[in-house]
């Protein structure tokens, strides 16, 4: 449930192309990077896959001050998750569906929240292609409406210290986030997805996030034991369609290994 020692250097690697300003070798991995003032974002680019990009799913990276040197993990201030893929894909990860978790996949728009002060009561928020210019930021440029929306919603959150070590990683349900699915009025909001501690890469489990998500007055996605019959799972969807029409389907996740497949 954590990074392993080699995608930490892969992660080291990134950051420091970002450092130097190496703008064609993120494009010669295939990785969009954006962001203004202090923070970088980095995001996956859909047309190729490799081990770099998989890691760059809204990476947030902060710019060193002038004669910095230290550790480049030390400059990534918000991690959400690493790139996962739809089951039977080449690059889908292995998850043994006997022993996994199935959550409703959610489809919104992507919210990580970071706290780059140490102080709960200003977190900084991104999608995967906008970081926040700083606490109560509800209008950066080419954020349109959705900035707003994301600022009124993260100040509903009951952060407190024990929330400051990590990257949240939650999917904003709204009318100006609506892909396929439609949902109805009161199923809008953050629900929370996902968790990474920032300095030791682990993400909290499906039981840890139903805790922080009550604690801190956050939705959950509503989840399943994993159900390994096709048929079944089918049966589920088209019940679910009844109030959630043009529902997208299932995240699975292995108990054992964290690993995720949609």
């Amino acid at each position: 449930m954590e990074t392993t020692a080699a995608e930490k250097n892969l992660i080291r690697e990134i950051v420091s192309h970002l450092v130097a300003g190496d703008s064609e070798w993120f494009a010669q991995q295939a990785i969009w990077e954006g962001g203004s003032g202090r923070f970088k974002i980095l995001n996956y680019e859909t047309h190729a896959r490799n081990e770099f990009n998989r890691l760059v799913r809204g990476m947030v990276v902060d710019k060193p001050e002038e004669g910095w040197s230290g550790d480049y993990l030390d400059l990534v201030r918000s991690f959400p998750f690493i790139r996962f893929f739809n089951h039977g894909e080449d690059d889908a990860a292995e998850v043994d569906f006997t022993n996994s978790e199935m959550l409703e996949k959610l489809d919104g728009t992507m919210v990580g929240a970071f706290f780059p002060k140490g102080t709960p009561n200003e977190p900084y928020w991104h999608t995967r292609r906008m970081v926040s210019l700083g606490p109560s930021d509800s209008s950066q440029d080419g954020g349109g409406k959705l900035m707003p929306v994301i600022d009124k919603c993260v100040k509903t959150l009951d952060l407190t210290m024990d929330d400051v070590a990590f990257t949240y990683i939650f999917e904003l349900l709204h009318p100006t986030t609506i892909v396929r699915t439609r949902y109805r009025r009161d199923q809008f909001g953050l629900y929370l997805i996902g968790a990474r501690n920032l300095t030791t890469h682990r993400e909290l489990t499906e039981d840890q996030l139903d805790q922080v998500a009550d604690r801190i007055s956050a939705r959950r996605p509503r989840r399943w034991d994993s159900i390994a019959s096709h048929e079944e799972i089918l049966r589920m969807m088209k019940e679910i369609g009844k109030d959630t029409p043009d529902f997208e389907g299932f995240v699975f996740r292995d108990r054992a290994t964290g690993t995720r497949v949609k």
